[in-house]
């Protein structure tokens, strides 16, 4: 019969079960480390889904056939971005030799005349985790703001 100062030599000896032990303390932060890649990434997609509902409405206000009202384009990148129209913001302005000027007023014979239309739309993304208080400037509630804009000058 073995003592017990033999057995614990024995078990110091043993390396059979080190990898099961070093896989215990490196899985946790494997698993942290995916998780953040996966949020990540489905927080670049539903920017990249917002972007892309905002260039949709810019493309229809410059092949549309009205030029004063452009209150399709709110419904259109709403839809697309499957978000409420009031989180869609349309601006239109004139400028004349550069100084803005209200959109129906029209400019003079002799000055450059541009009409510009810009679209912002907001929507809100929900990391799996509350991580995005600490690193996203998200809200109290975790939600992280995703906010998309772009201009086109209409001729």
């Amino acid at each position: 019969m073995r003592t017990p100062a033999a057995i614990l030599r024995a078990l110091g000896r043993d390396r059979r079960g080190v990898s099961v032990i070093e896989f215990a303390f490196v899985a946790p932060i494997v698993v942290l480390f995916i998780v953040g890649i996966v949020d990540a990434a489905r927080g670049i997609s539903a920017k990249l889904t917002l972007d892309q509902a905002v260039y949709r409405g810019l493309e229809k206000a410059q092949v549309g056939t009205v030029q004063s009202d452009f209150t399709f384009v709110q419904s259109e990148v709403a839809t697309a971005a499957s978000i409420s129209t009031t989180a869609v913001t349309v601006t239109k302005w004139l400028e004349c030799d550069g100084t803005e000027t209200p959109w129906d007023q029209g400019c003079a014979s002799n000055q450059q005349t541009a009409r510009y239309v810009k679209v912002v739309a907001t929507k809100g993304f929900q990391p799996s985790f509350a991580y995005g208080k600490m690193f996203l400037k998200a809200a109290s509630n975790g939600t992280v703001t995703l906010t998309s804009e772009g201009s086109l000058r209409m001729q």
